[in-house]
């Protein structure tokens, strides 16, 4: 609600000419950086607005179109068109961004209660027991992906901190459900700080 639009800080036809403006920035930067990019933009580009059009209310294609998104970014960094060794990258972050969005709807089930229906009328299908299997579902690509490069690079320790980490976090959203909302919070809490700059300090000792 306090997003310029639709706080209407910025008009429709404000947001048309930036929008315009933005378009025409991305099809010059799409034009430098190479068929990859470009596809992954287009595609991005459908994608999200297929989502915002009325796709965002069919139950689990709206997940898939978030997930899907989310590839497409990682994709657009590629130079070249990746290998299928390269797979187990995409996997993985499909399982982190499944875990964060599938998190979010069961904590808007559980935080607004009988309004959720009213607020995302898609909310109706994430049950709590649906949420947790989907969340089950994202733990098996995660930790699947993590263990895969961990044996792959001959670092187990990775592969148990990594593990530990995703065991705390989902206890944290167990206890505190607007971490959904405002995941960031996180940083508040001084042993889940601890395993996330340990996780990220490991590979470089």
């Amino acid at each position: 609600k306090d997003r310029p639009l639709a706080s209407g800080k910025v008009s429709g036809s404000q947001a048309v000419l930036i929008a315009s403006l933005l378009l025409g920035f991305n099809v010059l930067i799409c034009s430098q950086l190479g068929t990859l990019y470009a596809l992954s933009s287009g595609l991005y580009f459908v994608a999200t607005n297929a989502y915002s059009l009325g796709l965002k209310n069919v139950p689990l294609l709206d997940l898939a179109l978030i997930l899907f998104n989310f590839n497409l970014r990682t994709l657009a960094g590629f130079q070249s068109f990746p290998q299928a060794t390269d797979s187990v990258y995409f996997l993985l972050l499909s399982g982190l961004v499944l875990f964060s969005i599938t998190s979010k709807r069961k904590a808007d089930r559980k935080l607004l209660s009988e309004k959720a229906v009213a607020h995302k009328p898609v909310l109706t299908f994430y049950t709590q027991t649906r949420c947790r299997l989907l969340i089950m579902f994202s733990y098996g690509l995660v930790l699947g992906g993590v263990l895969f490069l961990s044996l792959q690079n001959d670092k187990p320790l990775i592969a148990l901190l990594f593990i530990l980490m995703v065991l705390y976090t989902n206890l944290c959203f167990k206890k505190n459900p607007s971490l959904a909302v405002k995941p960031h919070y996180l940083f508040l809490n001084p042993i889940w700080t601890l395993l996330f700059f340990s996780l990220l300090a490991l590979p470089v000792l």
